[in-house]
Protein backbone atom coordinates (compact mmCIF):
# COMPACT_ATOMS: atom_id res chain seq x y z
CA UNK A 1 0.00 0.00 0.00
CA UNK A 2 2.89 2.73 1.08
CA UNK A 3 4.75 1.86 -2.35
CA UNK A 4 2.15 2.21 -4.39
CA UNK A 5 1.37 5.75 -2.82
CA UNK A 6 4.70 6.74 -3.29
CA UNK A 7 4.68 5.90 -6.70
CA UNK A 8 1.44 7.33 -7.65
CA UNK A 9 2.43 10.21 -6.23
CA UNK A 10 6.15 10.47 -7.63
CA UNK A 11 4.41 9.81 -10.93
CA UNK A 12 2.41 12.88 -10.21
CA UNK A 13 5.41 15.21 -9.78
CA UNK A 14 7.42 13.51 -12.56
CA UNK A 15 4.48 15.25 -14.89
CA UNK A 16 3.62 18.61 -13.31
CA UNK A 17 6.21 21.50 -12.85
CA UNK A 18 5.01 22.49 -9.80
CA UNK A 19 7.14 21.99 -6.58
CA UNK A 20 6.36 19.27 -4.41
CA UNK A 21 5.31 21.40 -1.14
CA UNK A 22 2.99 24.07 -3.29
CA UNK A 23 1.18 21.48 -4.75
CA UNK A 24 0.13 19.44 -1.21
CA UNK A 25 0.16 23.04 0.25
CA UNK A 26 -2.51 24.14 -2.87
CA UNK A 27 -4.73 20.52 -2.22
CA UNK A 28 -4.73 20.80 1.25
CA UNK A 29 -6.11 24.68 1.11
CA UNK A 30 -8.85 23.62 -0.93
CA UNK A 31 -9.63 20.45 1.15
CA UNK A 32 -9.56 22.34 4.54
CA UNK A 33 -12.22 25.04 2.64
CA UNK A 34 -14.42 22.19 1.54
CA UNK A 35 -14.22 20.73 5.29
CA UNK A 36 -15.41 24.18 6.74
CA UNK A 37 -17.77 24.60 4.09
CA UNK A 38 -19.32 21.41 5.16
CA UNK A 39 -18.76 21.80 9.15
CA UNK A 40 -20.51 25.37 8.37
CA UNK A 41 -23.64 24.14 6.73
CA UNK A 42 -23.87 21.46 8.93
CA UNK A 43 -23.80 23.61 12.34
CA UNK A 44 -26.13 25.42 9.88
CA UNK A 45 -29.12 22.67 9.62
CA UNK A 46 -28.94 21.78 13.25
CA UNK A 47 -29.93 25.45 14.49
CA UNK A 48 -32.53 25.51 11.43
CA UNK A 49 -33.88 22.00 13.11
CA UNK A 50 -33.57 23.25 16.66
CA UNK A 51 -36.59 25.63 15.51
CA UNK A 52 -37.84 23.03 13.05
CA UNK A 53 -37.71 19.92 14.55
CA UNK A 54 -40.09 17.64 12.64
CA UNK A 55 -38.69 19.78 8.95
CA UNK A 56 -37.80 16.36 6.81
CA UNK A 57 -36.98 18.60 4.05
CA UNK A 58 -33.99 20.13 6.60
CA UNK A 59 -33.41 16.49 7.99
CA UNK A 60 -32.78 15.06 4.40
CA UNK A 61 -30.11 17.89 3.76
CA UNK A 62 -28.47 17.19 7.00
CA UNK A 63 -28.48 13.44 5.86
CA UNK A 64 -26.77 14.12 2.34
CA UNK A 65 -24.32 16.41 4.06
CA UNK A 66 -23.17 13.74 6.39
CA UNK A 67 -22.70 11.49 3.96
CA UNK A 68 -20.35 13.63 1.63
CA UNK A 69 -18.92 14.08 4.63
CA UNK A 70 -18.65 10.48 4.91
CA UNK A 71 -20.23 10.26 8.71
CA UNK A 72 -21.80 7.49 7.58
CA UNK A 73 -23.49 6.74 11.11
CA UNK A 74 -25.32 10.12 11.21
CA UNK A 75 -26.15 10.00 8.21
CA UNK A 76 -28.06 6.38 8.64
CA UNK A 77 -29.78 7.89 11.41
CA UNK A 78 -31.70 10.29 9.30
CA UNK A 79 -32.16 8.74 5.88
CA UNK A 80 -33.88 5.53 8.35
CA UNK A 81 -36.28 7.94 9.76
CA UNK A 82 -37.24 9.35 6.39
CA UNK A 83 -37.86 6.19 4.61
CA UNK A 84 -41.42 6.56 6.16
CA UNK A 85 -41.87 9.95 4.75
CA UNK A 86 -43.68 9.30 1.16
CA UNK A 87 -42.42 12.31 -0.26
CA UNK A 88 -38.28 11.24 0.40
CA UNK A 89 -38.85 7.76 0.85
CA UNK A 90 -37.31 6.63 -2.65
CA UNK A 91 -34.05 9.18 -1.85
CA UNK A 92 -33.79 8.30 1.92
CA UNK A 93 -33.38 4.52 1.01
CA UNK A 94 -30.89 5.55 -1.84
CA UNK A 95 -29.36 6.95 1.04
CA UNK A 96 -29.39 4.21 3.15
CA UNK A 97 -27.77 2.20 0.13
CA UNK A 98 -25.03 4.84 -0.54
CA UNK A 99 -24.21 4.79 3.47
CA UNK A 100 -23.70 0.63 2.81
CA UNK A 101 -22.21 1.26 -0.35
CA UNK A 102 -19.36 3.66 0.90
CA UNK A 103 -18.99 0.54 3.97
CA UNK A 104 -18.33 -1.86 1.47
CA UNK A 105 -14.71 -2.49 1.07
CA UNK A 106 -13.07 -2.80 -1.91
CA UNK A 107 -10.04 -2.52 -2.11
CA UNK A 108 -6.93 -4.86 -0.90
CA UNK A 109 -6.92 -4.20 2.48
CA UNK A 110 -4.97 -5.52 6.26
CA UNK A 111 -6.27 -9.13 6.69
CA UNK A 112 -7.47 -8.25 10.41
CA UNK A 113 -9.54 -4.60 9.70
CA UNK A 114 -11.12 -6.78 6.57
CA UNK A 115 -12.40 -9.48 8.96
CA UNK A 116 -13.50 -6.49 11.17
CA UNK A 117 -15.12 -4.77 8.15
CA UNK A 118 -16.63 -8.13 7.30
CA UNK A 119 -18.49 -8.61 10.07
CA UNK A 120 -20.94 -6.40 8.48
CA UNK A 121 -22.19 -7.60 4.97
CA UNK A 122 -22.83 -3.86 3.71
CA UNK A 123 -22.83 -4.55 0.14
CA UNK A 124 -26.09 -6.65 0.75
CA UNK A 125 -27.49 -4.45 3.01
CA UNK A 126 -26.93 -1.84 0.18
CA UNK A 127 -27.97 -4.25 -2.71
CA UNK A 128 -31.59 -4.41 -0.39
CA UNK A 129 -32.10 -0.53 0.02
CA UNK A 130 -31.33 0.33 -3.36
CA UNK A 131 -33.89 -2.45 -4.67
CA UNK A 132 -36.62 -1.17 -2.00
CA UNK A 133 -35.73 2.42 -3.76
CA UNK A 134 -36.39 0.87 -7.24
CA UNK A 135 -39.39 -1.00 -6.36
CA UNK A 136 -40.78 2.62 -5.42
CA UNK A 137 -39.85 4.73 -8.40
CA UNK A 138 -37.93 2.16 -11.10
CA UNK A 139 -36.62 5.76 -13.05
CA UNK A 140 -34.43 6.78 -10.27
CA UNK A 141 -31.33 7.08 -11.47
CA UNK A 142 -29.36 7.77 -8.50
CA UNK A 143 -30.74 4.53 -7.28
CA UNK A 144 -30.02 2.19 -10.42
CA UNK A 145 -26.57 3.43 -10.63
CA UNK A 146 -25.77 2.55 -6.81
CA UNK A 147 -27.05 -1.21 -6.90
CA UNK A 148 -24.62 -1.30 -10.41
CA UNK A 149 -21.80 -0.13 -8.56
CA UNK A 150 -22.94 -2.56 -5.56
CA UNK A 151 -22.95 -5.59 -8.11
CA UNK A 152 -19.56 -4.51 -9.57
CA UNK A 153 -18.25 -4.84 -5.46
CA UNK A 154 -17.68 -8.61 -6.44
CA UNK A 155 -15.83 -10.43 -9.02
CA UNK A 156 -18.48 -12.98 -9.43
CA UNK A 157 -19.56 -13.41 -13.30
CA UNK A 158 -23.05 -13.51 -12.46
CA UNK A 159 -22.85 -10.22 -10.27
CA UNK A 160 -20.91 -7.97 -13.06
CA UNK A 161 -23.88 -9.41 -15.70
CA UNK A 162 -26.26 -7.71 -13.21
CA UNK A 163 -24.31 -4.95 -13.25
CA UNK A 164 -23.86 -4.20 -16.73
CA UNK A 165 -27.91 -4.81 -16.86
CA UNK A 166 -28.41 -1.90 -14.58
CA UNK A 167 -25.82 0.08 -16.75
CA UNK A 168 -27.67 -0.25 -19.85
CA UNK A 169 -30.45 0.71 -18.53
CA UNK A 170 -29.04 3.94 -17.14
CA UNK A 171 -28.12 4.27 -20.59
CA UNK A 172 -30.55 4.06 -22.19
CA UNK A 173 -32.37 6.56 -20.02
CA UNK A 174 -29.67 8.94 -20.58
CA UNK A 175 -26.29 8.28 -21.95
CA UNK A 176 -24.90 10.73 -20.21
CA UNK A 177 -25.42 10.33 -17.03
CA UNK A 178 -22.57 10.74 -14.32
CA UNK A 179 -19.98 8.48 -15.21
CA UNK A 180 -22.12 5.72 -17.00
CA UNK A 181 -19.73 4.91 -20.04
CA UNK A 182 -16.88 4.77 -17.93
CA UNK A 183 -18.58 2.41 -15.64
CA UNK A 184 -19.74 0.10 -18.20
CA UNK A 185 -15.84 -0.11 -19.67
CA UNK A 186 -14.74 -0.96 -16.49
CA UNK A 187 -17.98 -3.54 -15.95
CA UNK A 188 -16.48 -5.73 -19.47
CA UNK A 189 -12.67 -5.29 -18.52
CA UNK A 190 -13.89 -6.77 -15.02
CA UNK A 191 -15.88 -9.86 -17.49
CA UNK A 192 -12.49 -9.89 -19.26
CA UNK A 193 -14.89 -8.83 -22.36
CA UNK A 194 -11.84 -6.64 -23.29
CA UNK A 195 -13.22 -5.95 -26.72
CA UNK A 196 -16.48 -4.64 -25.66
CA UNK A 197 -14.46 -2.69 -22.69
CA UNK A 198 -12.25 -1.06 -25.67
CA UNK A 199 -15.00 0.84 -27.07
CA UNK A 200 -16.70 1.84 -24.25
CA UNK A 201 -13.47 3.38 -22.81
CA UNK A 202 -12.51 4.41 -26.46
CA UNK A 203 -15.45 6.66 -26.89
CA UNK A 204 -14.36 8.83 -23.83
CA UNK A 205 -12.54 11.86 -25.33
CA UNK A 206 -10.03 14.51 -23.83
CA UNK A 207 -12.97 16.86 -23.08
CA UNK A 208 -14.68 14.33 -20.87
CA UNK A 209 -14.09 14.04 -17.12
CA UNK A 210 -12.85 10.27 -17.41
CA UNK A 211 -10.65 11.06 -19.62
CA UNK A 212 -7.32 10.32 -17.58
CA UNK A 213 -8.70 7.14 -15.26
CA UNK A 214 -10.31 6.40 -19.15
CA UNK A 215 -6.68 5.90 -20.81
CA UNK A 216 -5.09 3.82 -17.45
CA UNK A 217 -7.81 1.56 -17.97
CA UNK A 218 -6.92 1.23 -21.73
CA UNK A 219 -3.21 0.58 -20.72
CA UNK A 220 -4.86 -2.83 -18.50
CA UNK A 221 -7.01 -3.62 -21.31
CA UNK A 222 -3.98 -3.21 -23.62
CA UNK A 223 -1.80 -5.45 -21.88
CA UNK A 224 -4.43 -7.67 -21.25
CA UNK A 225 -4.42 -8.51 -24.94
CA UNK A 226 -0.77 -8.65 -25.53
CA UNK A 227 0.22 -4.66 -26.96
CA UNK A 228 2.53 -3.24 -25.08
CA UNK A 229 2.92 -0.17 -27.32
CA UNK A 230 -0.57 0.67 -26.65
CA UNK A 231 -0.81 -0.05 -23.18
CA UNK A 232 2.55 2.39 -22.25
CA UNK A 233 1.27 4.96 -24.58
CA UNK A 234 -2.53 5.23 -22.94
CA UNK A 235 -0.89 4.85 -19.37
CA UNK A 236 1.36 7.83 -20.39
CA UNK A 237 -1.56 9.79 -22.27
CA UNK A 238 -3.52 9.31 -18.66
CA UNK A 239 -0.82 10.12 -16.00
CA UNK A 240 -0.29 13.09 -18.04
CA UNK A 241 -3.93 14.51 -17.67
CA UNK A 242 -4.60 13.43 -14.42
CA UNK A 243 -4.30 16.76 -12.45
CA UNK A 244 -2.71 16.47 -8.92
CA UNK A 245 -5.53 16.95 -7.40
CA UNK A 246 -7.28 13.43 -8.82
CA UNK A 247 -3.58 11.84 -7.72
CA UNK A 248 -3.99 13.31 -4.17
CA UNK A 249 -7.44 12.66 -3.94
CA UNK A 250 -7.08 9.04 -4.67
CA UNK A 251 -4.52 9.04 -2.43
CA UNK A 252 -6.80 10.07 0.31
CA UNK A 253 -9.19 7.78 -0.63
CA UNK A 254 -7.22 4.74 -0.35
CA UNK A 255 -6.41 4.82 3.17
CA UNK A 256 -10.00 6.56 3.87
CA UNK A 257 -11.46 2.65 4.87
CA UNK A 258 -8.53 2.04 7.10
CA UNK A 259 -8.94 4.84 9.40
CA UNK A 260 -11.29 4.40 12.60
CA UNK A 261 -13.87 6.93 13.10
CA UNK A 262 -11.79 8.56 15.56
CA UNK A 263 -8.72 8.85 13.26
CA UNK A 264 -10.90 10.48 10.65
CA UNK A 265 -12.24 13.08 13.16
CA UNK A 266 -8.64 13.86 14.19
CA UNK A 267 -7.36 13.91 10.81
CA UNK A 268 -10.32 16.23 9.41
CA UNK A 269 -9.64 18.16 12.89
CA UNK A 270 -5.99 19.21 11.45
CA UNK A 271 -4.54 21.99 9.63
CA UNK A 272 -2.82 21.13 6.42
CA UNK A 273 0.39 20.43 7.71
CA UNK A 274 -0.37 17.81 9.98
CA UNK A 275 -2.63 16.20 7.32
CA UNK A 276 0.57 16.42 4.78
CA UNK A 277 2.35 13.78 6.93
CA UNK A 278 -0.35 10.93 6.07
CA UNK A 279 2.39 10.84 3.12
Amino acid sequence: MIKTIWFLLSLSLLFSNTPCSEMLNHYFDFQDSVVTAHEDSITFLKKQLELKPEDTGLQYKLAELYLQKRELKEAEKLFKKLTVVDSLAVRALTGLGRVHFYHTPHRIIPLERLKELLKIDHRSKAIKQLRKALDLDADYLPARYFLARSYMKKMDKDELKKAEKEFLHILKKDNDYRDIIYQLGHTYQKMEEFQKALDYFLKITLSMRDYARARIRLAEVYFELDQPKLSTECYYQGMETLTDKEVLDYLFDEQEILLTEEEKKEFEAADYQNKKKVF
